[in-house]
């Protein structure tokens, strides 16, 4: 999974794509509030992302892994350092 978030003067956006094997299964856009900071856009496009991982579906035997890629130090430090928590 890939994620961005940006912001531009009032204009701030969010978007996450998801692959399964080298295919592209999802993908989306999300515009915030002009008053979200790009810390936040970087961060809702996480949760967006992880939040749609949950609708692929796969055998139940399967184990569920994902990677996500993400160019924020700042987010990606508070989700090593935040206790892990399992979606559901």
């Amino acid at each position: 999974m890939y994620t961005d978030g940006s912001k531009t003067d009032n204009k701030v956006g969010a978007a996450a794509v998801i692959f399964h094997n080298g295919t592209l299964i999802h993908q989306a856009k999300y515009r915030l509030g002009g008053r979200c900071s790009n810390n936040q856009a970087e961060k809702f496009a996480i949760l967006k992302g992880l939040q749609e991982l949950l609708n692929i579906e796969t055998s139940e035997t399967e184990e569920r892994t994902a990677v996500v890629y993400a160019d924020s130090r700042v987010t990606l430090s508070l989700l090593k350092t935040t206790p892990s928590t399992t979606l559901q």
